[in-house]
């Protein structure tokens, strides 16, 4: 009956919930949250502004200076054959495909200016006189100077001189046609045609002297005019 008795004893002591058998205990404080740190933004390099692109100068084209052609002058004094008196108030003319003139001062002088260079037929008017064609001319760029003769009548003229040493020569014989003149100790001559027109054509004009070797020259009768024909000859 004891025994009965003291199994149920132990049988509810061993049903007693574990709890119950441990012993009490301060409550414990509430946990303190760890506050986790935030992470510290690295900041970002601020970006290089990248300058603008500078415009590229376009080089201005610069363009190439045209050059200036060059021009001729002309001047001299104009007289009349045979006194060879200055002529004032002469018409005084270049032709070729332009056409320039200007009149003589009171000393028979004569200039042109900004012409351009080329052959030129040159005539002469005198006061009251007929126009006449006293010389054909080239033009070179800058100065030319020339003298011109006028005279009603065709009297070619010139000098003929030594071609090394540019010495006169005399007793040279000029010949155009069946006419001739021989030179004088300045080596000078004239052939007078005397006042009769002449024919268009191309005409021989010879000079000869017996220490020299002869020459020979063709113009057209159009250009034979109240002008100089210089030679130079060469020495045998």
């Amino acid at each position: 009956m004891r025994s009965a008795v003291a199994l149920g004893v132990l049988a509810a002591t061993l049903a007693l919930p574990a709890c119950d058998r441990s012993s009490p205990t301060e409550p414990l404080p509430p946990a303190t949250p760890t506050s986790t740190p935030s992470a510290t933004a690295t900041p970002s390099p601020a970006p290089t502004p990248t300058p603008p692109a500078s415009p590229t100068a376009t080089p201005t084209s610069v363009p190439t200076p045209v050059p200036t052609p060059a021009l001729a002058t002309f001047s001299g004094h104009v007289f009349r054959r045979p006194e060879l008196a200055p002529i004032a108030d002469a018409l005084v003319e270049l032709d070729n495909v332009a056409h320039h003139q200007t009149t003589t001062d009171g000393g028979g002088a004569f200039a042109f200016s900004d012409i351009s260079p080329g052959s030129f037929n040159v005539s002469v008017t005198p006061p009251g006189e007929p126009r006449a064609t006293v010389d054909e001319v080239w033009l070179e760029a800058g100065d030319n100077r020339r003298d011109l003769y006028w005279d009603p009548c065709v009297r070619p003229f010139g000098t003929v001189t030594d071609r090394d040493t540019g010495a006169p020569i005399a007793g040279a014989t000029v010949s155009i046609w069946d006419l001739s003149a021989t030179t004088g100790a300045d080596g000078r001559y004239t052939i007078d045609f005397g006042c009769e027109p002449l024919s268009g054509g191309t005409i021989v004009m010879s000079v000869t002297h017996p220490d020299y070797q002869p020459h020979e020259e063709y113009s057209r009768v159009s250009y034979l005019c109240t002008c100089p024909f210089d030679f130079t000859l060469v020495h045998l």
